[in-house]
């Protein structure tokens, strides 16, 4: 290579005086220095290149090429300026989570709240029809200043308009929630939905499935339930179904009973021309509602029919029409007076709705269960059981519980709920007065619905919910006034219990009992009565929190509450 050169130079004239260059062959360090240095330069080359095309270090105008990595990097930590002159995060950060479940403010004890039972059937869910139904919907508003309470039972047909949904029936609003994951979930959406109807504020929820509501039942011995009518409750289905009405022709077994007052299976229609005649003349019902299907026929599908009458020769009142008792899924319940009930018999009865008054008549019992829990529940034998043993019931009740309401102050309103008597309870169930009939086409299927008319509906409304002020401004007013207007009976137990009782009389208390006593490292408060605004005006002016108050329900104590002084409260 070196020789073809040094031939193309000698043909190249030059002046006289210019003399070449004498070339000879490189060293061997020679050749290892430049090769390492001709690699440094490309590296050198490549490394600029990519750090001035994706130059991040200050404002270049146009686009980064796609291989640079996204993200506003600034090496330097100099921040970096957007076109609102706001400065940009030095790396990348994570998304904001959207939260799913919009928490209400902290209740302090002693303003009224509104809170929306929600019955839910998850076998709608098992059975892969999506998110399930609302079966129940009650709104129930307590006011802990007047000890006065009311629930408002709405029927699952009602035509409302569903935020973000449009209208339809209100049952959806849960399902709509859950489907379409709206802020809140199904509860959220159900709350926000029954608040525009009704027309009053609902702070919390409390959703119970099925099956969590008869085992509660079983776990407090069954209920004594007040029954107006005989019943035939269906212990699997969804309350005593009708069979519906029939084609001409179509054998479905019924069961009735004979002359002879025993159950006996009989066949419609029997004879060839399908008059409706029943082979064994025994029994004639006035039509085919109220008839359940029998074991064995629960899939039969009920069609349209002509004939919706069934006679016989022999006439014999309607209501001999019962399923058999010796159905295992099917039982009587006869009038009239208190019917001891277990979980099962309880959902049943409950849910029931083919009697004359419907779903209305459905509302009513179970407002009236409702009375039976609570006639229960605050019996004075397992009241303190229960309060004491909560943290253990919710653990166990906790899967198919589900409510935005903190377990303490659930406590708090379960010793209130104590001292408010079924008598002051106000109930309201919106009735077929309150609504027209209308039919619509919902997912490609008609369905009946109610029309809801609004002026009638706010009348229950304020007839049930102003008594304990739930329309009107929400419970407020000095602490001091409020405590002094609720005289509380105080115990103050202290180590100098003269000195401590004294200051707690001095700030507005009615301090009718004293002692030595207290002297722990914390200061607890024991309520033995439902005197939520003397215990609201010590966790507020003292700093107590949940773990300073226990409850101890006990109706033969001769006072409100205790106050057992710690080394924490210094008194002056």
């Amino acid at each position: 290579m070196l020789n073809k050169i040094k031939n193309v130079l000698s043909r190249i004239r030059l002046p006289s005086n210019l003399k070449l260059p004498k070339i000879s062959r490189p060293s061997a360090f020679q050749l290892i220095f430049w090769t390492v240095s001709i690699a440094v330069a490309v590296v050198v080359f490549i490394f600029a290149r990519s750090l001035t095309a994706c130059w991040r270090i200050t404002d270049l105008p146009g686009s980064p090429p796609a291989g640079c990595k996204s993200g506003s990097v600034n090496p330097l930590g100099t921040p970096m300026i957007n076109e609102q002159g706001t400065p940009i995060a030095a790396v990348d950060l994570p998304p904001t989570p959207v939260p799913i479940e919009l928490l209400p403010p902290a209740w302090d004890g002693a303003s009224r709240i509104n809170i929306l039972f929600i019955g839910l059937d998850y076998r709608d869910w098992i059975a892969n029809e999506g998110p399930p139904r609302s079966d129940t919907m009650i709104l129930f508003t307590v006011d802990p200043l007047t000890k006065s309470a009311g629930m408002l039972s709405i029927p699952r047909d009602m035509w409302v308009n569903i935020p973000g949904v449009g209208y339809s029936r209100i049952n959806t609003a849960y399902s709509s929630g859950e489907a379409n994951q709206f802020p809140g979930g199904g509860p959220g959406l159900a709350m926000k939905t029954v608040e525009n109807f009704i027309g009053v504020p609902v702070q919390y929820y409390a959703q119970v499935d099925f099956g969590t509501f008869t085992d509660f039942i079983d776990y407090i011995g069954g209920i004594d339930v007040n029954v107006e009518q005989d019943l035939v409750l269906d212990l699997v289905g969804p309350g005593y179904d009708p069979l519906g009405v029939l084609q001409r022709n179509d054998p479905v077994v019924l069961i009735g009973r004979n002359a002879n007052a025993s159950w006996v299976q009989i066949e419609f229609p029997t004879s060839p021309d399908g008059a409706g005649w029943i082979k064994a003349n025994s029994v004639r019902a006035d039509g085919l509602d109220g008839l359940p299907i029998v074991a064995g026929h629960e899939k039969a599908t009920p069609t349209a029919v002509q004939v919706a009458r069934i006679d016989t020769t022999i006439g014999v009142d309607t209501e001999d029409i019962r399923p058999s008792p010796k159905n295992p899924n099917m039982v009587m319940v006869k009038c009239c007076g208190l019917v001891h009930m277990d979980g099962n018999r309880a959902l049943a009865f409950a849910r029931t709705r083919k009697t004359e008054g419907g779903d209305v008549d459905r509302a009513h019992r179970q407002q009236s269960v409702i009375e039976a829990i609570q006639r229960k529940v605050f019996n004075v034998e397992i009241f303190p059981s229960l309060i004491q043993n909560a943290p253990a019931l919710f653990e166990r009740f906790q899967t198919g519980i589900h409510t935005n309401m903190p377990l303490e102050d659930a406590i708090r309103l379960a010793v209130l709920g104590k001292d408010i008597s079924l008598a002051s309870v106000k109930k309201g169930v919106i009735d077929y007065s309150m609504v027209t009939f209308d039919n619509v086409t919902l997912d490609g299927q008609a369905a009946s619905i109610f029309r809801p008319i609004p002026d009638k509906i706010r009348v229950l409304r304020d007839d049930v919910f102003t008594t304990s002020g739930a329309v009107g401004p929400i419970a407020g007013g000095d602490p001091v006034a409020l405590m002094q207007a609720e005289e509380a009976r105080v115990r103050v137990l202290a180590p100098d219990y003269a000195r401590a009782s004294q200051y707690f009389a001095s700030l507005g208390m009615n301090v009718t009992e004293t002692g030595s006593g207290g002297g722990g490292n914390q200061t607890a408060i024991i309520v033995f009565g439902p005197k939520v605004y003397t215990l609201r005006y010590l966790t507020s002016a003292f700093g107590f929190s949940y773990g300073n108050i226990r409850f101890s329900p006990d109706p033969t104590q001769s006072v409100d509450l205790e106050i057992q002084v710690g080394y924490d409260l210094p008194i002056p």
